[in-house]
């Protein structure tokens, strides 16, 4: 297995093998971005998608963004498509926290729906707290 990182122009040969695969993902956003937004954003570097190779075959894609608070560096991950995302995490996960660890980071977060945050929880992420929204733009909620 290898792994194409994108994060700039020069680096977006293989954006279109990516895209496919994060589409599903990108489409459970509820309208918060686009493929193309998602895009646009890997282009200008403010998020990284990395696309994991296997036999020439890309298998998973997954698409993060460093998320600064106050007293914390995060990494977010914003979309995760694909297949085999157990198998990959286990190849790459030690060498990918270090990497985090070393830009100052001291999580990995991931907003999610509920059959996802259960195949995390597999893989050692743990529920940190649950996310609820007011839509403004829905008639007064009174």
């Amino acid at each position: 297995m290898d792994v194409v990182f994108m994060n700039s122009k020069d680096t977006m040969q293989r954006w279109g093998r990516a895209s496919q695969l994060l589409m599903p993902a990108i489409k459970l956003a509820r309208g918060d971005y686009s493929i193309n937004d998602l895009q646009s954003m890997t282009e200008c570097g403010k998020v990284i998608t990395a696309l994991v190779v296997e036999n020439e075959k890309p298998i998973t894609a997954i698409a993060f963004e460093f998320a600064h608070y106050p007293q914390t560096l995060t990494v977010n991950i914003i979309a995760i498509g694909g297949r085999s995302l157990k198998k990959v995490w286990y190849a790459f996960s030690k060498q990918f926290q270090e990497w985090c660890r070393m830009a100052g980071a001291s999580k990995i977060e991931v907003t999610c729906g509920s059959a996802m945050a259960r195949m995390l929880s597999g893989i050692g992420f743990a529920k940190a707290y649950e996310v609820v929204e007011f839509d403004l733009m829905e008639v007064s909620h009174g």
